[in-house]
């Protein structure tokens, strides 16, 4: 008999090859889903989590605007010199700083009279006096239409958004002016950290469903080449 592999062993060899070679194909076609799901998975639940927190904050933010509305309401007229926003601001900071269960602190507010121009900001006083008149915040609301905007002041940043949400202030039954809101994205970072921390266990869940999907694939290609294997 000549030196060298007979046919059956030839055969054989070829197999385990082709069965390694699929198995190679196989894994790293799981290695890549994995990342994929993974990556989308992660993408679309801190998307989720934005919008849903963005949903919260702004309705928070309309219910502020329009209970100091109606505090402004109650004293007949749009005159805010006396202090008492100032006073009630600087309360509010007091017993909004750094605890725990403030929803990220960092309301501001801006008022404007019929026309909208700005006769109170407790950010910037240097505001008081400009015409606000053509923001949408402002525009919309003065026409008894639901007024909010947000800004970016870093156009390539979406955590750099800040949201104004307005409410009118009606005196005698005419609106006479507008309150609007003001808070920044990263002031609820945070609390989009401790969510998305929160909703790892089912992001691995699910990766674990994946990887448990893709091994049954791959089980069930493998199979027929055992048994053709077996039967060469």
């Amino acid at each position: 008999i000549a030196n060298g592999s007979s046919p059956i062993a030839d055969s054989a060899i070829r197999w385990r090859k082709a069965e390694m070679s699929i198995r190679r194909r196989l894994v790293l076609l799981i290695v890549g889903i994995l990342l994929l799901s993974s990556a989308f998975l992660s993408r679309q639940m801190l998307n989720s989590f934005r919008r849903g927190y963005s949903d919260v904050v702004e309705s928070l933010m309309f219910d502020f605007a329009s209970a100091l509305a109606s505090q402004i309401e109650v004293q007949g007229r749009l005159d805010l010199e006396e202090g008492r926003f100032d006073e009630l601001f600087r309360i509010y900071r007091e017993r909004t700083r750094a605890h725990p269960q403030s929803a990220g602190g960092g309301f501001e507010i801006y008022v404007t009279d019929e026309k909208g121009v700005v006769v109170y900001s407790s950010a910037n006083r240097d505001e008081v006096g400009k015409d606000y008149s053509r923001w949408r915040d402002v525009y919309l609301t003065l026409r008894n239409t639901y007024g909010a905007r947000s800004t970016r002041t870093d156009p390539s940043d979406p955590r750099s958004s800040i949201y104004f949400v307005a409410a009118p202030i009606r005196i005698a039954g005419t609106i006479r002016g507008v309150v609007s809101v003001i808070k920044s994205e990263q002031s609820v970072a945070p609390f989009l950290s401790r969510a998305f921390d929160q909703g790892l266990p089912v992001l691995a869940l699910g990766l674990l469903l994946v990887a448990l999907f893709t091994l049954f694939l791959m089980d069930w290609v493998i199979r027929p080449v055992h048994r053709l294997r077996d039967y060469a």
